[in-house]
């Protein structure tokens, strides 16, 4: 089960996301708590594939997310993921940007599961093994 401050900063994501329709699924260590298994880390990892990642970082900005490294720009551009802090939780969540194959597969199969009163995309258990 995740903790308060992740299912906080998780459900704000998941509003982001849903409005910005954006489509995205859950992976990491809160993806492997949804399949039953424990794990340490408080983290939020997501990839997503924006329309427009500028039009994103508004909405992100606007719901209490913000960047969390300097030299955003060329962090994004150099590893297509976005590392960003929920202010109101403290909760780290790096957002990657899908990219064509594999994570493309990995959308189109990812498996809607609920964590605290939220229902969001998950990578499925095959491709979380994979992974």
């Amino acid at each position: 089960m995740s903790t308060p401050a992740v299912a906080k900063a998780l459900a704000a994501l998941a509003a982001v996301l849903r409005a910005e329709r954006c489509p995205w699924y859950l992976f990491g260590a809160q993806a492997v708590l949804c399949y039953g298994r424990p794990r340490l880390t408080s983290d939020v990892d997501a990839t997503i594939s924006p329309r427009d990642v500028p039009k994103l970082l508004k909405a992100l900005g606007r719901a209490g997310f913000r960047v969390a490294v300097p030299g955003f720009e060329q962090h994004l551009n150099e590893t297509r993921v976005m590392p960003m802090l929920h202010g109101p939780t403290k909760v780290p969540v790096d957002l990657v940007l899908a990219g064509p194959g594999l994570e493309q597969q990995f959308l189109a199969r990812a498996q809607r599961r609920r964590i605290g009163r939220i229902s969001v995309p998950v990578i499925s258990a095959a491709d979380l093994v994979a992974v």
